[in-house]
């Protein structure tokens, strides 16, 4: 198009098939849905608190004794000023959203108290559902594929809106 410089190539039927991937949108590739993990599977019980294990999502899961995830929600519970006893619907929703999809630029200093290892260091917090993502994407194995699936829900692709075309 001389007026928006637009150019399409030469029209074809398989430009019109999202069986084709020329014509399948590229995201979900014509599937018109892409699994994503549900905040919902992540926090069954928002009755609960972090102390109580409301989050429920594999390496996230334990608050006993030394475990990462206790190191991870101590830190942003003093950084963030919140009790960890609190339920997590009773959260403010800044920090609800910070614990399911990080911090983003914002570095939280954690202190690491391990029976092998005592220090601090400071980092931006990735967030339960945002490392579960990276997990599933990094993985070669099937378990943790599984696993991680478990949290996860249908939903319509945000590129294509369903439609399944490019």
């Amino acid at each position: 198009c001389a007026d928006c410089g637009i150019s399409l190539e030469e029209l074809e039927p398989r430009l019109f098939s999202f069986n084709s991937p020329f014509g399948a949108c590229p995201h979900c590739t014509g599937l018109g849905t892409i699994m994503k993990i549900d905040p919902s599977f992540i926090v069954p019980d928002p009755s609960l608190s972090l102390e109580e294990g409301a989050i429920r999502a594999s390496g996230w899961n334990t608050q006993a004794g030394d475990s990462i995830s206790k190191m991870y929600f101590n830190g942003l519970a003093q950084h963030y000023k919140f009790d960890l006893n609190t339920s997590f619907r009773d959260l403010p929703k800044k920090i609800q959203n910070i614990l399911l999809y990080g911090s983003g630029n914002e570095k939280i200093t954690f202190e690491v108290d391990r029976t092998y290892h005592k220090g601090t260091f400071t980092q931006a917090f990735e967030g339960v559902i945002s490392s579960l993502e990276r997990r599933y994407r990094e993985t070669s194995s099937e378990g943790v594929k599984q696993e991680i699936e478990q949290t996860m829900a249908q939903n319509p692709c945000e590129h294509c809106k369903g439609t399944r075309y490019k």
